[in-house]
């Protein structure tokens, strides 16, 4: 077990430093209401994705698609696909959408 808990954020667009990224360490296990804040909508859903070679935990705004000011999030849908590939699923034309955040080395029970 980790002394921190890694979560990736992946923006759909640049933060205000210019990336599209931000890995942030927490000192304790994020809960539902912290997980509930990455998100616009505050409802998650949880995903998997590949991440530097391993299946993760992600998670992202249920109600992403349903927001106008979200946009299609290039670099967590291929992490997404890539886990969909890896286990033989398919998503025809489905997409992430908006902010995402891999859970990068720890999982949800």
């Amino acid at each position: 077990m980790s002394d921190t808990y890694n979560v990736m954020h992946i923006f759909d667009v640049p933060n205000d430093e210019g990336e599209f990224f931000e890995v942030v360490e927490y000192d304790e296990k994020p809960d539902l209401e912290t997980m509930q804040s990455w998100t616009k909508s505050g409802m998650i859903e949880v995903i998997t994705v590949m991440h530097e070679g391993k299946e993760c935990h992600a998670i992202i705004d249920e109600n992403g698609k349903f927001d106008d000011t979200n946009v299609i999030n290039q670099m967590a849908s291929t992490k997404w696909y890539t886990w969909l590939i890896d286990t033989g699923r398919t998503a025809f034309g489905d997409m992430i959408v908006g902010k995402c955040s891999v859970l990068t080395n720890y999982e949800l029970e």
